[in-house]
């Protein structure tokens, strides 16, 4: 779910809205000089135990101080794994900005978003330290009907029976609509 700010529709900048899904791809774009998005969302899992996981309502507020440019601030809110009794811990806020580039060489949006994470999260549910996040974006329209998403992600993370930190990284790729 999506709510947004907008600048009125005759603007450039009213003609897309670009949500930041959680647990897909984040895209190559930023809200605007002036605008207020608040995106909530709902992940739930079944476990071949039989347990299931929840999160929610994942809240990402984005708010764009320039052109090409927005600070991010987001939580998973609530998490939860139980059978029958759950028992929901608060999670950790990550703060940041996302920047994209003017340019699109070759049609291809491109962005770069830098997040912490800071422990404000419940015991079961925290590392207890500042963990940072890198997350390069790349767009590129398919067709006029599709769009072609790839992000990298590189991050620093605790394990809770380890103070020294690991690098973790990933890469992920989505095609939609």
């Amino acid at each position: 779910a999506s709510v947004s700010a907008q600048p009125s529709a005759s603007t450039p900048e009213a003609a897309d809205l670009a949500a930041d899904r959680p647990g897909f791809n984040a895209p190559a774009s930023v809200v605007g000089a002036g605008v207020v998005q608040v995106e909530l969302g709902w992940s739930t899992v079944r476990l071949r135990d039989g347990t299931y996981g929840s999160i929610g309502p994942q809240p990402l507020v984005r708010v764009g101080v320039a052109r090409l440019v927005e600070v991010q601030v987001a939580s998973a809110g609530l998490a939860a794994g139980c059978v029958a009794d759950c028992q929901w811990h608060g999670t950790d806020v990550a703060v940041g900005t996302r920047a994209r580039l003017p340019r699109e060489p070759f049609g291809i949006a491109l962005a770069a978003t830098g997040l912490v994470s800071l422990p404000t999260g419940a015991t079961a549910s925290t590392s207890g330290f500042v963990d940072p996040l890198v997350i390069l974006q790349a767009d590129r329209s398919v067709g006029g009907f599709f769009e072609l998403s790839y992000n990298y992600l590189l991050t620093r993370v605790h394990d809770e029976d380890d103070a020294r930190g690991f690098v973790r990284s990933g890469h992920g790729v989505s095609l939609g609509a």
